[in-house]
């Protein structure tokens, strides 16, 4: 017990005499050296040019995708492991008639707000929504950073809204860009590419994915059902000049009994103008009906009359408008086409109704046809009340 006691005593002691010892010196606690965080090194880029997206806006948009050296899949999607950061670039506008599109040297900083599209900034990163044949999927877009895993092409993305980006351009062309973009994570992305930078011009907002897969002309022969739907005034005018009937012509082995159509075959969708008293339980109006254009996505008001049938709205993939003829695959569009121009005859006969049709999947040289003729009377869906 002693010697236990001696030996917890002589440390408490030693401690109390060096505290109280005021010539010792004093020890400084030293700070540890900082150093900032070396860049993320990209070493492939590829640059878009989207021009002006709405007459209104007072830059030209581009898109810079940096990432490092990742092998590609067959859809361009870098695999991991390995980084990848993208700046959408609010930028100075182009002359008139001008046909080259470099990306300007300068100091882009965020934009204050996701509806500012000042030269000089950079836009907020978001989720988009893509429509896609296959279905719908969410997107980062605007400006991100993604770290991706070993094998992976999926990352989650850092939706960056602060910081800056510079771009300087060398007397030989060659480019540097290089900065700081912070995001939702609250992580400083510190980021260097110096290179070449090719810019790929889609100023023609050319649709990324493709409204059509034909690559000749089809004639559909094997169609054995039709359903037919009133869907009333679906453009909403309110004026009684119009209804509007939505036609399914598909072979046996598509399911037609839900809203969208399922299962597996060949089928084309046509919605078309009738007049405000045509009853579906009569069927379709006899007559010739034409299809008419989008534009901006939408119907002119002097085409929405009895007659007419909208074109297919373009990249609506999920749960297509308008007319379209679509392969499909366990419900899944493997083949398609968003119909753009054609005609489609209606004839009453004793007890069925003809359908000849002839469609296009796109107007002038280079369009491909889808053809129909089929004499039967289509089931009727969701049914309303007597007129």
């Amino acid at each position: 017990m002693k010697k236990f006691y001696v030996s917890l005593f002589i440390p408490i002691l030693a401690l109390a005499l060096c505290a109280c010892n005021d010539k010792d010196p004093v020890q400084e606690e030293v700070p540890e050296p900082t150093t900032t965080p070396q860049p993320t090194v990209y070493t492939n880029a590829s640059l878009v040019y989207y021009g002006v997206e709405y007459d209104e806006m007072p830059s030209s948009l581009f898109e810079l995708t940096m990432y490092t050296d990742m092998e590609l899949d067959e859809s361009s999607n870098p695999i991991g492991p390995g980084h990848i950061l993208r700046v959408s670039f609010n930028a100075e506008l182009f002359s008139d008639g001008a046909t080259e599109f470099p990306l300007p040297a300068a100091k882009y900083y965020n934009a204050s707000s996701i509806s500012d599209f000042t030269p000089g900034t950079f836009n907020y990163g978001y989720m988009n929504r893509l429509d896609l044949p296959t279905g719908a999927v969410e997107v980062p877009a605007g400006s991100f950073y993604g770290q991706i895993a070993e094998g992976e092409t999926t990352f989650d993305a850092d939706l960056l809204t602060d910081g800056y980006c510079e771009v300087t351009v060398a007397a030989d062309g060659t480019y540097t860009v290089s900065g700081v973009m912070v995001g939702q994570f609250s992580t400083k992305r510190r980021f260097t590419y110096t290179g070449e930078l090719k810019t790929i011009d889609r100023s023609d907002h050319t649709p990324e994915v493709k409204d059509s897969t034909l690559e000749s002309d089809l004639t559909l022969t094997t169609v054995t059902k039709a359903r037919l739907q009133d869907r009333g005034d679906a453009f909403y005018l309110q004026d009684e000049s119009y209804r509007l009937f939505e036609l399914y012509l598909a072979e046996s082995s598509v399911d037609l009994t839900s809203s969208w159509p399922a299962g597996d075959g060949k089928l084309i969708r046509l919605e078309l103008f009738v007049p405000w008293t045509a009853d579906v339980r009569d069927g379709v109006p006899a007559g010739v009906y034409t299809v008419v254009p989008r534009i901006n996505g939408g119907i002119s008001r002097t085409d929405i009359v009895p007659g007419n049938m909208p074109a297919g709205l373009s990249g609506k993939f999920t749960y297509p408008s308008g007319c379209w003829y679509e392969d499909l695959s366990d419900g899944v569009m493997q083949h398609y086409a968003c119909i753009a121009a054609g005609q489609m005859t209606v004839t009453s006969l004793d007890g069925a109704t003809r359908f000849e049709i002839d469609l296009l999947d796109a107007e002038g040289n280079g369009a491909h046809h889808v053809r129909c003729d089929w004499t039967g009377t289509p089931e009727l869906y969701n049914v309303p009340a007597a007129q």
